[in-house]
């Protein structure tokens, strides 16, 4: 009975290990690897528009050198029409938003990882994702400033595209939106870079604790599998009304 006890005792912490392990563990790290990628792909999307930024403002400075000043005005407007520069800002803004959610989303599944995983605990701070955060916004505002443009604009894709139909007006005001856009691209290639780095770090810390738990399930089941096989669990059959050989008289 004793046996049997511990064994029983033993495959059912045997289970949970593995269940919370194979299910919570895989859903967590599939969603921090896709994460990953999906920054990735920020960076390089941003490189993309800062480049497409700096192209746009080479062939203004062209047209201002090229056009009379009483004509400039309508010339540009129809320059950033021609050349869709109201959907790159609108890209821009796109990546910056969903940088936070990120963000934000990250440090809720490192909360729920923990209330899953009681035994949890790593160096890695789920607070360097609300200090990037606010990082990220600062350089966004520092940079929207340049152009006199509010930081909430970027929140709002509504208000972002009226600021920029009431600047694209004009070849000056172009070229403030430019400005700051390029500033604010800059800036959030190096903040996406940092992002990742504490996707990878909290990746890391998730890892090295599932993989502590699965050597703990393992020699859990090893325990199992000895007390199956040792020869502890053979029984001693009782014939009623008899008593067993080995018993005294």
């Amino acid at each position: 009975m004793k046996r049997l006890l511990i064994v029983a005792i033993l495959a059912a912490n045997f289970s949970n290990y593995a269940t919370a392990g194979a299910v919570v563990g895989a859903t967590e790290f599939t969603q921090i690897a896709n994460n990953v990628q999906l920054l990735a792909q920020y960076q390089e999307q941003l490189q993309q528009t800062v480049h497409q930024f700096n192209q746009y403002k080479m062939m203004l400075q062209n047209l201002e050198k090229m056009t009379p000043s009483q004509l400039l005005d309508d010339s540009a407007a129809m320059l950033w029409k021609s050349h869709n520069m109201a959907e790159a800002f609108k890209n821009l803004q796109t990546v910056v938003v969903n940088g936070q959610r990120i963000s934000y989303t990250s440090q809720g599944q490192e909360e729920a990882f923990k209330k899953v995983h009681t035994g949890y605990s790593s160096p890695f701070d789920p607070k360097a994702y609300r200090n990037w955060s606010d990082n990220s916004h600062a350089a966004v505002v520092n940079a929207l400033a340049v152009a006199n443009v509010q930081s909430d604009a970027m929140v709002g894709e509504r208000d972002m595209v009226q600021e920029l139909q009431s600047r694209s007006r004009t070849a000056n005001g172009q070229l403030a939106a430019l400005q700051a856009g390029n500033d604010v691209g800059i800036a959030m290639v190096g903040q996406m870079q940092q992002l990742r780095q504490l996707q990878m770090a909290q990746m890391k810390a998730q890892n090295t604790f599932l993989a502590q738990e699965t050597s703990v399930s393992d020699q859990a089941k090893k325990s199992v599998n000895f007390f199956l096989n040792s020869g502890g669990m053979r029984s001693t059959k009782v014939v009623r009304g008899t008593m067993p050989a080995s018993a005294n008289p």
